[in-house]
């Protein structure tokens, strides 16, 4: 999703795809997970927690709906040591519908407004964009002292379709991040 190199990413629905805002049992769901890299000289930790609700709507004769409502904040480099600093924290919305009566087949859309920052200070250290998930186009200058800030917003959206039986269960998705910048 918006990082390639963040494991456990199931740790954090929401960044995988906006529609799993809300997707789970329950009325309220809270996540975090951390990692800390280091590649070739370099280090940088990530860090993510989000907390998302599921509203269960008026369910008509065909179907039962949630609303699923969420916030996200994800983090990487707030160490001294990570020339690159970057904040992505996001509200998350998605409507869950069953489809038809078997109670088998569902459906997720969602859709993520996201304040994306970022830091740079050559001075604290070496940057290795493997390790960071490549942000913000930075190419290291040869003096080693440049410094710069970004920022932005941004929309992502998002949809699911999955597919439970008392064996098995198989979901299929697709998410777009950062549609327009």
């Amino acid at each position: 999703a918006q990082n390639p190199r963040m494991s456990m990413f199931n740790a954090s629905p929401m960044v995988v795809n906006p529609a799993y805002a809300g997707n789970f049992k329950g009325t309220v769901r809270v996540s975090t997970h951390t990692g800390i890299y280091r590649n070739e000289g370099s280090y940088i930790n990530h860090l993510n927690a989000g907390a998302d609700f599921s509203i269960k709507l008026k369910a008509s004769k065909k179907a039962a709906n949630r609303l699923g409502v969420g916030i996200n904040f994800y983090t990487y480099g707030f160490n001294s040591r990570s020339p690159v600093q970057a904040s992505f924290p996001s509200l998350n919305v998605a409507f869950q519908s069953q489809l038809g009566k078997s109670g088998k087949h569902f459906i997720g859309v969602g859709a993520q407004l996201a304040y994306a920052s970022a830091s740079l200070d050559e001075r604290k250290g070496t940057y290795n964009k493997e390790i960071s998930g490549g942000g913000f186009r930075y190419v290291p200058t040869a003096l080693r002292n440049q410094t710069a800030s970004n920022s932005y917003t941004d929309a992502s959206g998002g949809i699911t379709y999955t597919y439970k039986s008392e064996e098995i269960k198989f979901e299929l998705g697709l998410s777009m991040f950062h549609m327009f910048y």
